[in-house]
């Protein structure tokens, strides 16, 4: 199996997101809803080829669709926003969209170590991503739109935090110890030599007992 660094893999996460992203949006907006889903295998399968935990991924990402489907599915149901055409269940493009999403949870690190900045990522990725479905006319929010907006942020600051608490759960039971800490790299300054004790110098005579 060819390894891959910790920043190679963000990376390729990345690039896998974003054009897995627009594969299920611009295929569900243009009539191929199956387009996503049809794609959505390619990326997940490099994802896991470079995974250093690949159990425990595949079994999040398992559990995330299983999670995004249920959880979108009831919002559906509760109306806050509707689906196009209208459905009563999560469509298989939008259940892609969250295992894409689960792809990149390893990339982010950095956000990982403050659960301040962790919630606020999530109450803004999250419903943005839904605005811009209603932008491609995939769904539309119950009116007045800034209250479902702001009901939703509220639900994905919290849902995000226990995601990656999942997420974390997972891989442990799968004996993989997930990246939480980015130990800084501490540089040896170098030692110097012992200085050789010096002879003691003679005390200077005074003049004047002289």
């Amino acid at each position: 199996m060819v390894k891959m660094n910790y920043a190679a893999r963000s990376l390729l996460s990345f690039f896998s997101f974003n054009i897995g992203w627009w594969a299920c949006a611009l295929g569900a907006s243009h009539g191929w809803p199956w387009l996503g889903p049809v794609v959505l295998p390619l990326f997940v399968g490099v994802h896991l080829y470079f995974s250093p935990g690949r159990k425990g991924e595949a079994l999040f990402l398992a559990a995330l669709g299983v999670i995004g489907f249920s959880i979108d599915t009831v919002l559906i149901r509760l109306g806050l926003f509707a689906i196009t055409p209208p459905t009563h269940w999560a469509p298989a493009w939008l259940v892609a969209m969250w295992i894409l999403l689960g792809q990149t949870y390893e990339s982010m690190l950095m956000m990982r170590q403050n659960k301040y900045l962790l919630a606020l990522s999530g109450a803004f990725s999250g419903p943005l991503s839904y605005y811009c479905f209603e932008a491609l006319s995939l769904l539309r929010y119950v009116r007045p739109l800034w209250l479902s907006v702001a009901f939703h942020a509220c639900f994905w600051a919290i849902l995000t935090l226990g995601l990656f608490l999942v997420r974390d759960r997972i891989l442990r039971l799968c004996g993989y110890v997930p990246i939480l800490i980015v130990e800084p790299t501490v540089m040896a300054m170098p030692v110097a030599p012992e200085s050789q004790p010096s002879e003691p110098r003679a005390a200077p005579s005074d003049p004047d007992k002289s």
